[in-house]
């Protein structure tokens, strides 16, 4: 798991993107993926940067985790998606605690400049053919 958060870290600093602790959010809508209404997860939008907390509702298929993290960044050029399926265990802001980072069930990141992508799972909760798609 340490290696994601360095590459979140690598990516966010490479594009000039500093999260400071404590730093403030914006709530963005719901996906409008293919997720029925009642399934859709809530983004929280860190402010002024394409970084988002996401909150995954009980039932929703893993196998749309990336797709909406996905259609949430659209084509801009960092986006990174953390996801939990508790809202109580979810973080707030960047840098996130250990237990944040414990309790994650998926995360996604794009950086087009490189040409970097990554899409990870909980494997525990979220069994993957791949295990080097686990957190």
């Amino acid at each position: 798991m340490r290696w994601l958060v360095a590459a979140a870290s690598i990516i966010v600093a490479g594009c000039g993107g500093e999260v400071p602790q404590g730093a403030e959010t914006d709530a963005a809508k719901p996906a409008e993926a293919a997720a029925p209404a009642a399934l859709a997860p809530e983004f929280i939008q860190l402010k002024g940067e394409n970084v988002f907390f996401m909150i995954i509702p009980a039932g929703l298929d893993p196998a749309e985790f990336k797709p909406l993290a996905k259609d949430r960044c659209g084509e801009v050029e960092f986006c990174k998606v953390y996801a939990w399926t508790d809202r109580a265990s979810a973080a707030r802001a960047l840098p996130m605690t250990e237990a944040e980072l414990a309790s994650q069930a998926f995360s996604y990141g794009v950086n087009r400049a490189p040409g970097f992508e990554i899409a990870a799972w909980d494997c525990k909760r979220f069994p993957q053919a791949d295990k080097a798609n686990c957190l």
